[in-house]
């Protein structure tokens, strides 16, 4: 990296992350990434660790907590745990036979951990005892982790959801024993235990892990939902809880004070939502299963800016309204309250997604001044011009503002 390019990505997440993607010659080999999770899950994210990393080191401050409420394999919150990159990470999932496997490994007894790893250790892989395991009742726990394992190898493409058959071929013709690796998978579970004190598990709702952490401003927050949004099949094929609702998923991360990055497919619905709520969107290159070079989003809501105080949102609130008025001269009476009316009705909707969310500190002398400045103005002008000023200022903000604000920061000169 010239020392140029540093300059411009020091301090700046999302600079990093750009020129960390535009100078990929071919997509993350995840050969070369260290593999923690006993899972071999559809739509993990082994190939977005360099860009996780990169997205944490190059923030100003340090990660109070790394919170990934849709685990599955939580391939990112085992490698920032293992790698020492945020004071905890905070894994939540819904799914009750994946979370019996990461209640096991983080909140389970010596002894549980120790059978689980002698039964995988045991296991003879022969369909009549795979079929055994997958059609049997779960007496505890550490029988429902071990099943999960089970079924997560031995199933076509580690997909979880019902209906999933059986692998035929498997790798090399090896049929269901290619991909069971006892040493291996038993391995991966003692290196996890020892990670207990930097991991907390939750077996819950992602929304609630989210708005548990919403006031935290270094909070990093992984969201890698099920691909459902634009019409997506894979989630609804791969997960047993794929039902989310990707609205509220973005409104939700879109009032929290930490950092975020979001994982989707890229459609145009995707891309709109992300528009919507002020995201940055970033393509990453990736291999499909077979081996095809595709795009996924990167969808981030931090612009890098270091140089404020206040929660960034709030300093946020304060630049586009600056930039308005500014855009606005002359600054006539009329210009002034289009400018208050698209203030007031963009912060109450943001207050109301804060209260939402529990967050208290909310500044209601932003909107008191804001109303102060509608009540200054003759009301008939409000009627004339409102529609007209929503619609511009909604076009200076998503097509001119954004943009400038959160600018790439890498493509500048």
């Amino acid at each position: 990296m010239t020392q140029l390019a540093f300059q411009r990505v020091r301090g700046d997440p999302i600079a990093a992350i750009i020129y960390q993607i535009k100078s990929k010659e071919a997509p993350t080999n995840i050969a070369e990434i260290r593999h923690l999770s006993p899972f071999r899950y559809p739509g993990g994210k082994t190939w977005l660790v360099p860009e996780v990393r990169k997205w944490l080191t190059a923030s100003s401050h340090a990660a109070s907590v790394f919170v990934e409420p849709f685990a599955g394999g939580a391939m990112a919150g085992l490698s920032v745990a293992h790698e020492r990159l945020a004071r905890e990470v905070y894994l939540c999932e819904l799914d009750d036979d994946v979370a019996a496997v990461w209640s096991l490994i983080f909140q389970g007894s010596e002894s549980d951990a120790r059978w689980l790893c002698e039964r995988i250790r045991g296991f003879d892989v022969t369909l009549a005892n795979v079929r055994q395991i997958l059609d049997g009742t779960c007496a505890s726990v550490r029988h429902q982790a071990f099943r999960t394992i089970v079924k997560n190898r031995m199933q076509r493409g580690g997909i979880m959801s019902a209906g999933a058959g059986l692998m035929k071929d498997g790798e090399a013709g090896r049929g269901l024993s290619s991909r069971w690796y006892p040493a291996t998978i038993v391995e991966r579970i003692k290196e996890l235990r020892t990670l207990r004190d930097r991991i907390t598990f939750e077996h819950g709702d992602a929304f609630d892990v989210i708005k548990r952490f919403a006031k935290d401003a270094h909070a990093f927050y992984f969201v890698d939902p099920p691909y459902t949004a634009g019409g997506k099949s894979a989630g609804t094929r791969l997960y047993r809880h794929n039902e989310v609702d990707h609205d509220r998923l973005f409104s939700t991360m879109a009032a929290v004070r930490g950092s975020v990055m979001l994982t989707y497919d890229d459609a145009p619905e995707v891309r709109d939502l992300a528009k919507l709520h002020g995201f940055r969107v970033v393509p990453v290159p990736m291999k499909s299963n077979h081996h095809a070079v595709v795009h996924e989003l990167l969808i981030l809501n931090d612009c890098g800016c270091q140089h404020h105080t206040v929660p960034h949102w709030l300093w946020m609130d304060r630049v586009w309204r600056e930039m308005n008025r500014g855009m606005l001269k002359p600054m006539t009476p009329e210009a002034i309250h289009g400018c208050a009316l698209e203030e007031v009705a963009r912060l109450r909707d943001k207050r109301q997604q804060m209260e939402r969310l529990g967050i208290t500190e909310i500044p209601a002398e932003v909107i008191e001044r804001c109303e102060r400045e509608v009540r200054a103005a003759p009301r008939h002008w409000a009627e004339q011009r409102s529609a007209a000023i929503e619609r511009e200022s909604k076009r200076l903000n998503d097509d001119i503002l954004a943009p400038a604000i959160c600018c790439d920061r890498v493509d500048a000169g």
